[in-house]
């Protein structure tokens, strides 16, 4: 049995996510890029996506260190590489797709590895990488800390900030958009000093690695569990798009962990046993609040349940405001 040094691995995904952005770069800034349909996540998947997904697959059958297997944002299976395979890699090959089709660089390349005859969930993965298009470059091996830009790197932490102070970033892809925003409306006083809404998760947690935020939100998937009566609105508009699937997560939580930060789902709960090798259709989505300190991360999950709770309060009138909004209303 081989046994799979992880320090190799990692550095491997740093050499493939300098030749992937090497790759990406110009295409992405040159072609004319359009959505060409969605994937099995229901997520969107533009031309770049689908060149980007086939690069790296023929990289990884010609340089992965160890016989391999990919669970990527296309098929959302675990697509095995070469026979036997000793590790998985999980990749999104451009997380950010709308940036990207909108020629920001605000995207990036994330990928996570774990050994194939563990559990396939998020707390085996045992190396990974962020590299983000303005060339910031994040890997870890787990229990062995974090590099930055190949360096040998540690997270120091701050004073948490008052409400008027927090610099928060939120990602409301897949999920309603009025309704999301009032779930943010606690956190209004942040908008004088910095709040982004960008679909990016690769870019939060860069982001919350350097200290440009403070903390990153995904509701999209609690969003649509809470309300089942707004479906209407996702089937007309998102499909079974509904939050973060396990490609966003599968680098960028076991980083945030291995660093010293917070990543969990948008209540406060564990997300350590999420699923990497998911087999259900339509794939469940997942929110989550990622922080910079037990403080920040606390703050924010309670701010989510209360604004929820007021929202609840007056269930109809929430819902009839969302479908007007929408133009849904009967």
């Amino acid at each position: 049995m081989t046994t799979i040094k992880w320090n190799q691995v990692r550095k491997f995904l740093e050499k493939m996510a300098d030749d992937v952005h090497s790759f990406i770069s110009p295409a992405a800034m040159q072609a004319e890029d359009d959505v060409v349909g969605t994937g099995e996540s229901g997520d969107i998947v533009s031309k770049l996506d689908r060149v980007a997904e086939a690069y790296i697959k023929k990289y990884l059958i010609q340089n992965s260190p160890y016989r391999c297997a990919i669970i990527d944002e296309g098929t959302a299976r675990l697509t095995p590489l070469h026979e036997h395979p000793q590790v998985v890699y999980v990749v999104d090959p451009i997380d950010g797709t709308r940036p990207a089709l909108m020629k920001t660089p605000l995207y990036s390349m994330c990928a996570g590895a774990y050994a194939a005859d563990d559990e396939p969930i998020l707390g085996n993965v045992k190396a990974g990488i962020i590299h983000s298009m303005i060339n910031e470059r994040f890997s870890f091996e787990r229990g062995h800390g974090v590099w930055r830009n190949g360096q040998p790197w540690k997270w120091s932490s701050k004073p948490a900030p008052g409400l008027a102070d927090l610099r928060i970033h939120h990602d409301f892809a897949g999920g309603i958009g009025t309704l999301a925003m009032e779930y943010m409306a606690p956190f209004a006083p942040s908008y004088r000093k910095g709040f982004m809404v960008l679909n990016s998760c690769g870019i939060a947690t860069v982001q919350l690695l350097t200290g440009g935020v403070d903390a990153f939100t995904q509701i999209g998937n609690r969003i649509r569990r809470t309300w089942p009566e707004l479906d209407p609105i996702y089937q007309v508009f998102f499909g079974d798009l509904a939050g973060m699937h396990i490609w966003d997560l599968a680098a960028t939580a076991p980083l945030l962990w291995e660093a010293g930060l917070l990543a969990t789902r948008s209540d406060g709960t564990s997300l350590k046993q999420a699923k990497l090798n998911d087999q259900t259709r339509p794939l469940q989505g997942y929110d989550v609040v990622y922080a910079a300190d037990v403080a920040i991360h606390n703050f924010v999950v309670g701010q989510l349940d209360r604004q929820e709770q007021r929202l609840l309060a007056d269930r109809q009138a929430t819902i009839d405001h969302a479908l007007m909004v929408y133009d849904l209303a009967s």
